[in-house]
């Protein structure tokens, strides 16, 4: 079965390669792009639509480009301020707040048990006798550091 276009006629597939002018041409140009990856024809892509004459510079192929073994597709990098709010990270609840602060949730399992909610960062010092009473210090030595002001 043969796929038609919007006119009712065959639909011709896209081009593998691009002609290229035999070497030494000239080509008078406001931008060159170099690379025909998802990136270098977004920009060939919005900088013609602003009115500018675009080349776009790539491999022998047009598929030639590296776009295809990024792994897991292309992923946009967010501002780490419009991250916890982006529609796909609320979705899947990948940020948690934590005393007013957007942290990055706990990756999910695979069990489907839910996660706990971590828990906030302790405050230096916060846990310090008890550690030292931990490692082996008496609560008489503790104390002795924390009256010498060598513990806070």
């Amino acid at each position: 079965m043969e796929a038609l276009g919007d006119a009712g006629q065959p639909r011709c597939p896209p081009p593998r390669r691009l002609a290229a002018p035999e070497p030494g041409w000239v080509e008078s140009t406001d931008v060159v792009v170099v690379g025909s990856g998802i990136a270098g024809l977004t920009v060939a892509l919005n900088l013609r639509e602003s009115g500018l004459h675009v080349t776009v510079v790539t491999k022998v192929n047009i598929a030639d480009g590296s776009t295809r073994w990024a792994q897991g597709g292309i992923a946009p990098v967010l501002d780490p301020i419009e991250a916890p709010s982006h529609p796909h990270n609320v979705a899947r609840a990948t940020f948690r707040e934590i005393r007013g602060v957007p942290q990055p949730a706990p990756a999910p399992r695979f069990s489907g048990t839910p996660l706990p909610e971590p828990a906030p960062p302790e405050h230096a010092g916060e846990r310090a006798t008890h550690v030292l009473e931990e490692w082996g210090l008496s609560h008489d030595e503790v104390a002795g550091l924390v009256d010498a002001d060598v513990l806070v």
